[in-house]
């Protein structure tokens, strides 16, 4: 965990070491020369079957299977397989963990880092907080979900973001995080992280290079304001929102 991560921002990177998808994956890795074997019960609320028995072809599942020991495919960790809600395969294929991992301290093969499927999970939390009314909508100015006194490179256009702005990543903030890779210390998402505490204020902090809404900007702070803005209209804290309304 970096130093200085704020509540929102600790829940963040909390979403990311969540499990994708039934048990998320079988506790060992599927064998070199695969034969299919039927999922494991682990009691996570999934029904497990036999594939043949939902009209799921076995030859296909092998080959599949051994092409993706075979052939690179890229960053493949596990497969699951779910048909008229019977979970019919669930197997990891990485054999070992990688810098990825090391970067969220996961040495566990059956978890998988999301990294930015978390910019989906704060969107889907961020539906639910509009749905149930504690975020006004989309249209709502940004800058009212905090109270901050004042921004530094102040521009009236900021003003004008709005939620649904910085949820599309078209805030209109100077920023560029994949010019340097993640591992650089130029990096300016790295940089942010090394010189903020407050990871909202910083990103409204940040000096404006469009029109908001003129222009998309890949922004991992975003999805982080976002959050905070949750923290902040919600009754709940961001955790607790998203462990009652979506995870659970």
């Amino acid at each position: 965990m970096r130093k200085g991560l704020t509540r929102p921002g600790l829940y963040l990177l909390l979403a990311t070491l969540v499990a994708c998808g039934g048990s998320g994956g079988s506790e060992n890795p599927a064998p070199v020369g695969y034969s299919y074997r039927v999922p494991a019960l682990s009691g996570d609320g999934w029904d497990v079957g036999n594939a043949a028995d939902e009209a799921v072809d076995v030859q296909q599942v092998e080959a599949m299977m051994n092409a993706l020991q075979t052939v690179r495919f890229g960053f493949i960790d596990a497969v699951a397989v779910a048909r008229n809600g019977t979970l019919v395969l669930d197997e990891t294929v990485r054999t070992v963990t990688t810098r990825h991992d090391d970067w969220v301290g996961n040495t566990n093969l059956v978890l998988h880092a999301q990294f930015s499927t978390s910019k989906s999970i704060t969107a889907l939390a961020a539906g639910i907080a509009l749905e149930r009314g504690y975020l006004p909508g989309t249209d709502a100015p940004f800058l009212g979900f905090f109270n901050y006194a004042s921004y530094a490179n102040w521009d009236e256009r900021k003003s004008d973001i709005t939620l649904g702005h910085v949820l599309a990543m078209r805030a209109g903030f100077e920023w560029d995080e994949w010019e340097h890779p993640y591992e650089s210390p130029e990096n300016q998402l790295a940089q942010f992280y090394d010189t903020h505490v407050d990871y909202a204020k910083g990103f409204l902090d940040l000096p404006l290079s469009d029109d908001p809404g003129s222009a998309f900007a890949y922004n991992t702070v975003a999805t982080t304001a976002v959050a905070q803005a949750i923290d902040n209209m919600a009754p709940l804290s961001y955790l607790d929102f998203l462990t009652s309304e979506l995870f659970t």
